[in-house]
């Protein structure tokens, strides 16, 4: 399975901080936002992994000029093209074995997960129609996040009777045939929640809950109030930092 990374944004709601640092490089206890999901993505064997990036792109392609022992590919954005432009894009330039690509993972940077040992992100079996799988958070009733209804394994954006409140943790599989059949093109600028509304109209949008923790770090101050924790990483800084260490040409 491969790894899709979203660095493209402009991360204004972190003000200050990103006037001259794009959000996927700020860090959190020495810790980059991106170097973290990288852990992640190995850690669940994810072999290639892709970034998209536009706003301070230079900044990212310099970090990572230097990660020749890790495949990572970036696809640079002229003009921002969206969550769903973006990874359409990519998915035509980079990946020309698309007729192989079975399903990929998208992963945001600016939500940290602590998954449980056991977790491996992977469509379910129960749905075999379902072209895309989200993880899941119940909603708080003072969030601000987009209000999701999850019932019996199915996501809706609109209230089904019995159905469960939800939000989208940044973490989502597809698989290739979401994309295809559809209007889209290269350099087309497109949010991936258009497509899941047309997926979840079609009935292929499925979901579950997350059992870990999932930290928004994508506003600023949630970022003011965690930024310095000795032990944000919960004891893994230093396997993370190991890690890293192992992607780099010494």
């Amino acid at each position: 399975m491969h790894g899709f990374i979203l660095a493209a944004g402009f991360g204004k709601r972190m003000g200050a901080y990103t006037t001259s640092c794009p959000k996927p490089l700020l860090e959190i206890n020495g810790i980059k936002l991106i170097d973290y999901s990288l852990y992640l993505l190995e850690k669940w064997k994810i072999e290639r992994k892709l970034v998209n990036t536009h706003y301070l792109s230079e900044r990212i392609e310099e970090y990572f000029s230097n990660f020749t022992l890790i495949d990572i590919q970036i696809s640079k954005e002229k003009e921002i093209l969206g969550t769903g432009g973006g990874i359409y894009t990519a998915l035509q330039k980079f990946w020309s074995d698309l007729a192989l690509l079975e399903k990929f993972l998208v992963i945001n940077p600016d939500v940290v997960l602590f998954p449980t040992d056991e977790f491996y992100p992977d469509f379910p079996s129960l749905f075999p129609d379902s072209l895309s799988h989200m993880y899941l958070k119940p909603i708080e009733d003072d969030s601000s996040y987009t209000t999701l209804y999850w019932k019996q394994g199915r996501v809706f954006f609109h209230n089904v009777e019995s159905s469960i409140p939800c939000y989208y943790i940044g973490l989502s599989l597809f698989k290739l045939k979401a994309f295809t059949n559809r209007n889209y093109q290269v350099n087309m600028n497109f949010e991936l929640g258009s497509l899941w509304r047309q997926l979840s109209g079609e009935g292929q949008l499925t979901g579950e809950f997350y059992n870990g923790d999932a930290i928004d770090i994508g506003e600023k101050e949630f970022y003011d109030k965690l930024k310095e924790q000795p032990d944000f990483f919960r004891g893994r800084k230093s396997d993370i930092l190991a890690k890293l260490s192992t992607w780099i040409k010494k």
